[in-house]
């Protein structure tokens, strides 16, 4: 398309991307060249030339621009770090942070406005609880973007924080979503329709086991069925069927259950609780 199109430059970020994905990097490289040469005002285009020619100089150039936005400066300090270079002099104190070879402890990183450092020490963490932490604090600086409370609302059933993983999820959810309707086709066609199919399972699953480990035995019913609707999965078929079994089982133990009252006489037969088979 780079080669046909009628327009000049208009397949370049394209042809590079699309080769930048596919693990081509030296390919990518040539239209990038192109790119920079067309637009030189693209400080990401820059940003991942240099990167891929492993220029130090020219990634510091990136990171140092303050007509670059700030998550094109972000990358360029990250890939300084990655090629252990010396951190960068004379930016912001978290640029600096990110270009340097120091830790990205949670002493370091939880500073006023650090977000893209918590964010970044969230992705190498392996404590849940430590992930979730750092990256409340990052939705607390920026609240805006999705992403962040996808991966807290996976650190919080990692860390078995339930009622957080829900409350988190809930933000998410559009504000006509309910929990005590029943289950419909259309529902699960329409639960988070606008992200990508991946994340749509891993919320409503998620969901399945927070409200099931929460006792909301029919909320984690519904999660389930809507992500056996997107992605069958064995897995939480066997989920489904177990808290089915559970919502029967409460059922009839609730028809034979006394109900208290002053009067001593029941409306209905009393009978023993029923267990579990």
């Amino acid at each position: 398309m780079a080669l046909v199109s009628g327009q000049a430059f208009t397949g370049l970020e394209a042809a590079a991307s699309l080769l930048e994905r596919t693990s081509h990097a030296t390919e990518a490289a040539e239209f990038l060249s192109a790119l920079v040469k067309a637009e030189p005002w693209n400080a990401d285009a820059r940003r991942r030339l240099a990167e891929i020619q492993g220029s130090k100089e020219a990634l510091a150039a990136v990171a140092r621009s303050a007509d670059a936005p700030y998550d094109s400066r972000v990358a360029a300090a990250l890939a300084l770090r990655k090629l252990k270079s010396e951190a960068l002099t004379g930016v912001d104190a978290e640029l600096a942070l990110l270009s340097a070879q120091t830790p990205l402890t949670d002493r370091e990183v939880s500073k006023p406005y650090f977000v893209r450092s918590r964010l970044e020490a969230a992705a190498i963490t392996r404590d849940p609880a430590a992930r979730e932490e750092l990256l409340a604090g990052a939705i607390a600086g920026d609240p805006k973007p999705r992403a962040p409370r996808l991966a807290a609302f996976s650190a919080a059933l990692e860390a078995r924080h339930y009622a957080l993983a829900v409350a988190i999820a809930h933000q998410l959810l559009p504000q006509y979503f309910r929990e005590d309707g029943g289950f419909t086709p259309w529902i699960a066609e329409s639960f988070l329709s606008g992200m990508d199919k991946a994340n749509r399972v891993m919320l409503a699953r998620g969901l399945g086991e927070a409200e099931q480990r929460l006792g909301d035995l029919r909320a984690a019913s519904l999660y389930y069925q809507i992500a056996q609707k997107i992605e069958p999965a064995d897995s939480v078929g066997r989920s489904l069927n177990a808290v089915r079994v559970q919502l029967a089982l409460n059922a009839k133990n609730e028809a034979r259950r006394p109900i208290v009252t002053d009067a001593l006489e029941q409306d209905h037969l009393v009978r023993p609780k029923v267990s579990a088979p």
